[in-house]
């Protein structure tokens, strides 16, 4: 089977371990995979037959082929589907690229009525022009067609409004180009339901590389939080109840692994000022990540934003750690009863849950932590994945 793989960008965050960890499965299970991204910092690829397109003309120009696409990209596009012939073509994240990537597969598929289209849905940028579905005020956001981005809730800057406005054509191309989308979490689907958009959900897999789990008395007293530093995500109400928890004063120590985004600086900074237990470690690998929350107690996760269904979260519960969380987008479908969940919103609630810690005895972390590496192994089985993205479990069999 040949399939055509395609994703914005190579190596970021999550959507892009995705993209990877699921052509290497491909690629593993024998079958004829071509990449594509569209990455202006791509070095190199593990891939042997990747095609990258290097988006990069400027703000304005991206914000133009963002909302109008690009006829020399549709092209080459076109000419790289041709020449390969997918039988199966399977997109993720695409903002900038969207449009072009929508009309070469709706032109490719004009001629090859067979092919199988699909896209994974990483994020809201499908039912909100800012991408996030929260209102100003921190509240949660049906969707662009379920309530009034123009209104009061909502102060969108220009790019947004125009984005706003070409969502409805954005929207129809999509459905035009693929088949089927999917997303991990349920919670996303319904917003797409709620926005007259048919999703289904398919979990990501977990191909993190393999690490052993630690018992409760093994690990260090410590909270890891891994991901973008940003108000968005939560970061401002974190360090605020830690400084007022009891953590630190028992010991304890914060770890924050993540990069700090240049509007969030002079914040983060003030934040740190007479925060004490707080490391921060800057930008890690994945494997330097991963080693880092295998030796924590607890990972954290207290985004604002309508998080999808965050591969930190489900790649420490592979690792036996112990998850806290916002009640809100697809964590809890990942937490489960395996952890704690708390408003993100609520100061308070966040140190309440910190101070929990403490009293979180060996015998119920120790339950929560098998309990989260078991539904990880069954909920994201590569294979399963394989099977219930592309129906290649009996494909498999036929190759073996």
């Amino acid at each position: 089977m040949r399939l055509l793989i395609a994703n914005e960008l190579y190596e970021c965050g999550g959507a892009e371990n995705v993209f990877r960890d699921e052509v290497q499965l491909c690629l593993n299970a024998g079958f004829d995979v071509r990449t594509i991204t569209f990455d202006p910092n791509f070095i190199k690829s593990e891939f042997p037959d990747h095609h990258n397109y290097p988006i990069d003309g400027g703000s304005a120009w991206k914000l133009r082929i963002r909302l109008f696409g690009d006829s020399a990209l549709r092209s080459d596009l076109l000419q790289l589907i041709e020449d390969f012939q997918p039988e199966v073509i399977h997109v993720h994240n695409a903002v900038n690229s969207m449009l072009s990537i929508c009309s070469a597969i709706s032109a490719y598929r004009a001629r090859h009525p067979s092919v199988t289209s699909l896209q994974t849905l990483h994020d809201y940028g499908v039912v909100c022009p800012r991408s996030w579905c929260i209102h100003d005020d921190g509240s949660v956001c049906s969707g662009y067609c379920a309530e009034n981005c123009f209104g009061d809730k909502c102060c969108l800057n220009f790019q947004d409004k125009l984005k706003r406005l070409l969502m409805n054509r954005i929207n129809s191309a999509r459905r035009h180009a693929f088949d089927r989308l999917v997303s991990p979490s349920e919670f996303l689907v319904t917003t797409c339901a709620a926005n007259n958009i048919a999703a289904d959900c398919v979990r990501n897999p977990f191909k993190a590389p393999q690490v052993s789990c630690l018992s409760f008395s093994e690990r260090d007293d410590v909270i890891v939080y891994v991901g973008a530093v940003a108000e968005r995500k939560g970061c401002t109400n974190l360090i605020k109840a830690w400084k007022s928890s009891d953590l630190a004063r028992a010991g304890w120590r914060l770890r924050i692994i993540g990069s700090v985004e240049r509007d969030y600086e002079e914040t983060f900074t003030s934040l740190l000022e007479d925060a004490n237990g707080i490391n921060v470690l800057g930008k890690l690998s994945r494997e330097e990540t991963l080693e880092e929350i295998v030796k924590a107690k607890y990972l954290i996760a207290p985004s604002l934003w309508i998080e999808n269904y965050p591969t930190t979260v489900l790649e420490a519960l592979a690792c036996g750690t112990v998850c806290l969380g916002s009640n809100r987008g697809g964590i809890p479908e990942l937490i489960g009863k395996d952890g704690i969940l708390f408003n993100p919103l609520s100061v308070p609630a966040i140190t309440k849950v910190l101070n929990e810690c403490l009293i979180i005895n060996r015998v119920i972390w120790e339950s929560w932590s098998k309990s989260g590496v078991k539904r990880v192994r069954r909920e994201n089985d590569p294979q399963v994945y394989l099977g219930s993205l592309f129906g290649l479990n009996s494909k498999m069999e036929n190759n073996g």
